[in-house]
């Protein structure tokens, strides 16, 4: 792995954890909050190879844990199983089947939420975990899926150009 793959995928998250920070933490829809590291880290699972993956999810869960600094190490953790589950099924998808791919990102955000709602349990906090918590995740996973719309095209139009200037 070159070094410039940790600078890359460091700038892109804490371009991604600035922009959902400021941005998208004003734009709610119906309570859910957007998690746009998660839709880019999906997203980049159709196109990098699993050394890279693993490498963006780590510095992913890493700079999110330190930037939320509530539970360290549960970002991980659900990036981790998001990852694991992606790559035991990814041989079987399309890149360019945007279908796929949006329900992909859907169910990752439902895995996710699901994932930090255990963790939540595990750590005495379960209070938080009611059915306010349960409709944030639906409408939070619902944003990312709109969200999916405009990332994943332009994941998948930035390495298609990649690729052919590569060749």
């Amino acid at each position: 792995m070159k070094i410039i793959n940790y600078i890359l995928y460091t700038l892109l998250i804490c371009l991604a954890i600035i922009i959902e920070a400021t941005f998208f933490s004003n734009i709610k829809l119906f309570g859910g909050m957007a998690d746009l590291v998660l839709v880019i880290l999906v997203s980049l699972t159709f196109f990098l190879k699993r050394e890279d993956l693993l490498l963006a999810f780590i510095i992913a869960g890493v700079l999110m844990d330190l930037y939320i600094g509530q539970m360290i190490g549960s970002h991980i953790l659900a990036f981790g199983i998001i990852l694991l589950l992606i790559n035991r099924y990814s041989k079987r998808m399309i890149r360019e089947n945007i279908v796929i791919a949006l329900l992909i990102i859907f169910l990752s955000s439902i895995i996710y939420y699901l994932v930090m709602g255990v963790l939540l349990l595990f750590v005495g906090k379960g209070y938080y975990v009611n059915l306010i918590f349960i409709k944030n995740a639906l409408f939070s996973s619902i944003y990312n899926l709109l969200l999916g719309l405009i990332i994943y095209p332009l994941t998948y139009l930035i390495f298609h150009r990649i690729n052919k200037e590569i060749q």
